[in-house]
């Protein structure tokens, strides 16, 4: 299993953590492991584009993936 450290821009509180992690766990195959503000720790398996979907769904809720 993979890991990877997201670094996302845009929250600020924990309210902000909360609506990153419901957002990730949208991912099939994506394990959220931990959000802080400005953070969040995966592990997944073989995701194509994770990264895009990843930046997709943090968009829609208001936030940046950071490369």
């Amino acid at each position: 299993m993979n890991k990877e450290q997201f670094k996302i821009e845009g929250m600020n509180c924990s309210h902000c953590v909360m609506a990153v992690e419901k957002s990730l766990k949208q991912i099939a195959g994506l394990h959220v492991k931990r959000v802080s503000v400005g953070s969040a720790l995966v592990e997944f398996d073989d995701i194509p584009d994770l990264r895009k979907q990843a930046a997709e769904v943090l968009q829609k809720a208001g936030y940046e993936l950071l490369p």
